[in-house]
Parts: C-alpha cells; structure tokens; sequence
C-alpha cells in the first residue's frame, strides 16, 4: 500500500500560522525568517498539487492535509482498516 501526504489545498499564510502555531526550539523552523518559512511553504504546496495530480493518474492513495488533518486521519486509519482486512 503506499500512501502520499500533501496539503494543495491551503494558502501560504495558512500554513505559516499552523507552523508558527506549533513552533519549537527543536523545529528547523525556529528562529528562520518568516521569509525563508514562506518560500518553503510555497514550493511544498506546489509539489504536493504535482503529487496530486500524478497519484491521481497512477491511482495511489493521496491524502490531503491541508484541512481538518485529525478527522482526514482517522479517515485515512479506517481505509487502512479496511484494505488490511
């Protein structure tokens, strides 16, 4: 079974506000630039639209973080259920 993470669907400054949210001083992101953080953000966004897409063409499993992540989870964890049943 393989399984690809992403988040297409959230803006950059979304993102930027769960990160900071969460932020530690064990996270690479403590201490970066709000600028150097946004940059990441948006390559990481882009890819994951580009991890979409070709999962979508391949019919592997993606999973979209981008909303709602603990209720997209245990949905993720009841589809396992399954699969290994």
């Amino acid at each position: 079974i393989i399984i690809v993470f992403g988040y297409p669907n959230i803006t950059v400054e979304e993102e930027l506000l769960n990160l900071l949210k969460y932020d530690t001083k064990n996270d690479w992101t403590y201490r970066q630039s709000q600028w150097k953080i946004r940059n990441h953000i948006d390559c990481y966004i882009k890819e994951s639209k580009q991890l979409e897409e070709q999962c979508k063409k391949l019919n592997i499993k993606f999973v979209d973080t981008s909303k709602n992540r603990q209720q997209v989870l245990n949905e993720l964890l009841s589809w396992l259920n399954d699969k290994l049943s």
